[in-house]
């Protein structure tokens, strides 16, 4: 049960509280400082010195000292459970330290003194959290010894000093965090203005809480971007904004964080325009790569038809001869509109579930006979449990034999093909003579080939099939080293 508190007992307590009621007006050293001098007034000591744990630790240190006669070093410390100080704060009871009136557990202690015995008292200052502090008080020679009145007032009143000293060190701790957190707030506000693009602080809800200077300048509207954000699914984002009202272009970068968001933009206008020209002078060059390509394929049979004719006019016997040339080169003709119409046509899957391990097998067996005529040995490596695509198996065995032909090609009597399947995708790598990096670039531009007989139309049908899948295909090719081609299964698996 705690001590009964007077009158004299409560205004000593008041007085405590009257330092950290206005927090932002003094420090705690202050406040500690107010705190000795407040206690040598009210138990009339000529010294007292105050030592306070800084963390869980067994030791306490010197925070304050005051009175007329103060002689503690400020290295001082004072260890729980050792001498009198620590003896009675391991205790939580005041002691009252007299030369005839000493408790008596303490007086061998008193003994080995080497300063001569003055009145004194040592006050543990404890709380909820346990013995946060000692605050000693002592008189000089000549002045009245401290009374048991005086240990009474000292163990009425030390857990509210106690309480007091952890009110102003929370508070002396919060203007801390106060002030550390303004001073990060200066940092982002610094760096925020230094982007040098237009940049806002989300609050959750979406509402901007902070924007730069930047921003002001921005025709955009900013429902619009957020409106488009919130649209898509996932947290941290980039998205590419048209104002189709300004005809300005914007990149917005989202980044949510566990109390908001940051949203950056920058124009890209300037850099839209640039690509969509570059794109436009890119199809133009397909265009006229196209156009050559063509009329060099139709060029040979028409070369053919016509030398056939002249031959017919100027030896007639021979037309039996001559006219089957012409139907054959005609027959040629006929092929070569058939692919150009058939590249042209948009891709039409018919998609189902599909098994990659069916689908390899099959062509495996359809083409084997081909490598054993080049003397090339086929490997196959398949994975087990492959996933279930949702695709079209036609059109993926078309890519598999086409990708399988080109190693084919590409490859000497005696080397080796490997076809593979995992969980990722599939893959067709051989000991060819391999690309240089310019050939890699080309390789899916239709009507591109480095075979002297080829179409150009192989690889691209491949590319055309893989991204209507929503597939992703790569090569990796080095002259003298092989190539590689990977497809990376699409995301979409069958159900």
């Amino acid at each position: 049960m705690p001590p009964k508190v007077g009158r004299k007992e409560t205004r000593f307590i008041a007085s405590l509280f009257e330092v950290p009621r206005q927090a932002g007006q003094v420090s705690l050293t202050e406040f500690l400082e107010q705190i000795v001098t407040r206690s040598a007034a009210w138990f009339g000591a000529s010294s007292v010195s105050l030592f306070l744990k800084e963390s869980k630790d067994s030791v306490m240190s010197l925070a304050a000292t005051g009175g007329d006669s103060v002689a503690v070093p400020k290295t001082a410390i004072i260890r729980i459970g050792h001498g009198i100080a620590g003896i009675a704060a391991q205790d939580g009871a005041p002691v009252l330290i007299n030369d005839n009136g000493t408790q008596s557990r303490f007086r061998s202690l008193v003994g080995k003194a080497s300063a001569p015995l003055v009145s004194s008292m040592v006050v543990p200052l404890s709380s909820s959290q346990g013995c946060i502090g000692v605050l000693n008080l002592s008189r000089n020679q000549g002045s009245d010894r401290f009374s048991e009145a005086d240990l009474r007032l000292a163990r009425s009143v030390a857990s509210h000093l106690a309480l007091a000293i952890e009110n102003a060190r929370l508070v002396a701790s919060l203007q801390t965090a106060i002030r550390d957190a303004e001073s990060e707030r200066a940092k982002f506000r610094g760096i925020f203005e230094g982007l040098g693009l237009p940049a806002y602080f989300l609050n959750q809800d979406w509402h901007v809480l902070e924007q730069n200077f930047a921003t002001r300048d921005i025709p955009v509207s900013l429902d619009l971007i957020l409106s488009e954000l919130r649209a898509e699914a996932g947290l941290s984002k980039e998205k590419e904004v048209v104002d189709h009202a300004s005809g300005r272009s914007w990149l917005a970068v989202l980044n949510v964080l566990p109390i908001g968001a940051t949203l950056i933009l920058e124009e890209t206008t300037e850099r839209e325009a640039h690509r969509r020209e570059l794109d436009r002078l890119n199809r133009m060059a397909e265009i006229g790569y196209m156009t050559a390509a063509i009329a060099h394929e139709i060029r040979n049979p028409l070369t053919g038809i016509r030398s056939a004719a002249q031959m017919i006019r100027e030896v007639p016997e021979a037309a039996d001869e001559f006219t089957k040339i012409i139907e054959h080169e005609a027959m040629k003709l006929n092929e070569l509109c058939s692919q150009f119409l058939g590249f042209a046509k948009p891709i039409e899957l018919d998609k189902r579930a599909v098994d990659f391990r069916k689908v390899i097998e099959s062509v495996v067996a359809l083409m084997s006979h081909e490598f054993e005529d080049k003397d090339v040995v086929l490997d196959v490596e398949i994975a087990p449990r492959l996933p279930m695509i949702e695709g079209d198996p036609l059109r993926w065995e078309q890519v598999l034999q086409n990708l399988m032909l080109n190693a084919l090609q590409a490859s000497m009597p005696g080397s080796r093909v490997v076809v593979g399947a995992s969980v990722a995708g599939i893959w067709v790598e051989d000991q060819g003579a391999g690309m240089t990096s310019e050939q890699q670039e080309r390789l899916f531009t239709p009507f591109f080939t480095t075979k002297p007989q080829g179409t150009g139309l192989g690889l691209s049908t491949v590319k055309k099939i893989v991204d209507a899948h929503e597939a992703k295909i790569t090569v990796q090719s080095f002259c003298g080293s092989g190539t590689r081609f990977d497809i990376e299964f699409p995301m979409k698996r069958a159900a």
